[in-house]
């Protein structure tokens, strides 16, 4: 899978820890499209939808204390509806989450994890999707540990508009 990875030329940023959250999320946004590209896929559209899904995952795991995709016992697709993602008659998601701790934080560090995951992979390669969203928190604390940084990757597809014919 590490042809999938881009090279530090292709997303300079990518391989550097500490960056300001912008320029963090621009590297994944880089990561994310080179694998799609190498992949032969198109490429997706930004969501902000997704991106406030993303953000809301990461703070509900923060929040509960508890590293999964449904913090808190909320359903998986409970945060799709409240940030009007799943405003189509017929929707798919998927999401990527990832935290890491230590010297080996950076996007591109992250992303290398999520390419030799085959859940992960499968979400990144996923032909359906259209839109992706993005969000992170670094150097925060979590689960017994200090330093941490929290990646959250929406992915989704919306197909049609809901229809108020019964």
């Amino acid at each position: 899978m590490d042809a999938l990875l881009a090279p530090l030329h292709s997303c300079p940023a990518s391989g550097r820890t500490n960056l300001p959250v912008a320029a963090q999320l621009r590297a994944m946004g880089c990561l994310v499209s080179y694998v799609r590209a190498r992949a032969g896929l198109p490429p997706m559209r930004t969501s902000r939808d997704l991106d406030r899904a993303a953000k809301s995952k990461i703070e509900s795991d923060l929040r509960c204390d508890e590293f999964t995709h449904t913090p808190c016992g909320v359903s998986f697709v409970a945060e799709y509806f409240r940030v009007g993602y799943a405003r189509a008659a017929r929707f798919v998601v998927g999401e990527n989450l990832a935290w890491a701790a230590g010297p080996r934080t950076s996007p591109r560090d992250v992303m290398s994890m999520w390419l030799h995951s085959p859940g992960h992979l499968r979400n990144l390669l996923e032909p359906e999707w259209r839109d992706c969203g993005l969000a992170v928190r670094a150097r925060v604390d979590f689960l017994g540990h200090s330093g941490v940084v929290l990646w959250a990757s929406e992915f989704g597809a919306r197909r049609g508009p809901i229809s108020a014919a019964t």
